[in-house]
């Protein structure tokens, strides 16, 4: 996997907006958020994302938001062991 590559090109469609696509959140940000969260939680994310603090900014913002804190891993893990 080309991490720092993705990361790149998040960061420069980001640019200095507050969302992926436009002005308010909307399904890119619905999409990419879960899928960067889960690289979020390496010890190697820092350094990752060290040229692109917007990204981190926009994840924490995505985190934020009810959905998101809604769904995390620890949640979903617990879901799944209640359902079994």
């Amino acid at each position: 996997m080309d991490f720092p590559g993705r990361f790149d090109e998040i960061g420069r469609l980001l640019g200095d907006k507050a969302f992926l696509a436009g002005d308010a959140f909307s399904l890119a940000d619905a999409m990419v958020a879960p899928q960067m969260d889960f690289p979020a939680q390496m010890r190697e994310w820092a350094a990752l994302t060290a040229s692109h603090p917007n990204l981190v900014a926009w994840l924490a913002a995505m985190n934020a938001r009810p959905s998101m804190a809604a769904t995390t891993w620890g949640l979903v893990a617990e879901l799944a062991r209640k359902a079994a």
